[in-house]
């Protein structure tokens, strides 16, 4: 079986890298359904354009949602949401003040820098 039958066709294609992350937050619906009502997220990744998140409540796709952390604000829309064990996986397509990312982006790329220098030393890629 070669490495195409592998693949899960239904997972998003990622245009951006994205770094690990771990970050709290608030999403806030914005579309006209359901104005007001807000989520605790936990942020799962961060790239320059979107963030992954993980909720307890189901989004659906095209709505638009504020997410609100410590270090700033982005607004954008949901672009998948999947059920998974025990809560929903999102992600976000940052379309406002995406510069508030970078902080995020900056703290995720030193927490992904962290695991990588804490491999042994005698580690040798196969």
């Amino acid at each position: 079986m070669g490495t195409a039958d592998n693949l899960d066709m239904t997972r998003p294609v990622r245009k951006t890298l994205r770094a690990p992350a771990e970050f709290l937050g608030t999403l806030e619906l914005l579309s006209a359904h359901e104005p007001g009502l807000a989520y605790g997220i936990r942020v799962t990744d961060v790239s320059s354009t979107g963030i992954g998140i993980t909720l307890r409540g189901d989004v659906p796709v095209g709505t638009q949602v504020r997410l609100v952390f410590e270090t700033g604000t982005v607004e954008g829309t949901v672009v998948y949401s999947r059920a998974e064990k025990g809560h929903f996986a999102a992600g976000v397509q940052v379309e406002r003040n995406a510069t508030a990312l970078s902080p995020l982006r900056w703290a995720a790329s030193l927490k992904l820098h962290d695991a990588f220098s804490s491999w042994p030393k005698t580690h040798v890629p196969v």
